[in-house]
């Protein structure tokens, strides 16, 4: 576990503009499209903007072979580079951003992680602030919270897929893979209410290294 902590969290960020604009990407429309390597068609073209260790920020989208704009690029719900595999923030809960692609930090049998620091990420994330403060039931007496800090102090955003829930929204929305930020109230359903993390949320020193050791057991 020492390991993951150290591969997730002990990095140096890197914003830079990209030498090359144009670069081919595997764009899958649907999260179906990523599981099954169906990659859409013909190749896409994303003209960078910005891109950095955790995300790439796009101005356009273009076909290859006749560089016609593809503007299904859009939408997609992942891109890959070959190397790592990049979601669409556009399809985030709450922090959703047009044009920017995050990267999955962590993914396991269960579960797709996206990790972003609200300091060297924030041109990725949107602010939606959903909460007014108060506590998440008064039984609890838990206040909700969306950031998380790590053991050195740095705030995160966190995104989460659930594999056995990719589609969590109901009704007309059904269909879209919307992702959502984890939150209190997520940590405690992850964990079933579990009284040592619930004491932890309480006293606000909850990590995002106890998140990841939560989604890994």
């Amino acid at each position: 576990m020492k390991h993951l902590f150290a591969l997730l969290f002990i990095c140096t960020v890197q914003v830079f503009p990209a030498q090359t604009n144009n670069k081919e990407f595997q764009f899958y429309a649907l999260y179906e499209d990523y599981l099954t390597g169906n990659a859409m068609q013909p190749g896409i073209a994303g003209e960078i903007k910005e891109i950095s260790d955790q995300y790439i920020q796009f101005s356009d989208y273009r076909y290859i072979d006749n560089n016609k704009k593809a503007k299904a690029a859009a939408s997609a719900w992942a891109l890959s580079d070959g190397k790592n595999l990049y979601f669409n923030m556009m399809n985030a809960g709450v922090i959703y951003r047009n044009n920017v692609f995050a990267k999955f930090d962590f993914i396991n049998d269960r579960y797709m992680v996206v990790l972003l620091d609200e300091t060297k990420e924030s041109k990725a994330i949107g602010y939606n602030n959903p909460y007014g403060g108060g506590l998440l039931g008064a039984a609890l007496n838990i206040k909700p919270k969306s950031t998380w800090k790590d053991t050195k102090g740095n705030s995160y955003k966190i995104l989460l897929v659930d594999k056995k829930n990719p589609y969590p929204l109901k009704g007309n929305m059904a269909h879209r893979m919307i992702v959502p930020i984890v939150d209190t109230g997520k940590i405690l359903e992850l964990s079933n209410n579990e009284p040592a993390i619930m004491e932890k949320l309480k006293k606000n020193s909850f990590l995002t290294e106890d998140f990841i050791e939560l989604i890994s057991r």
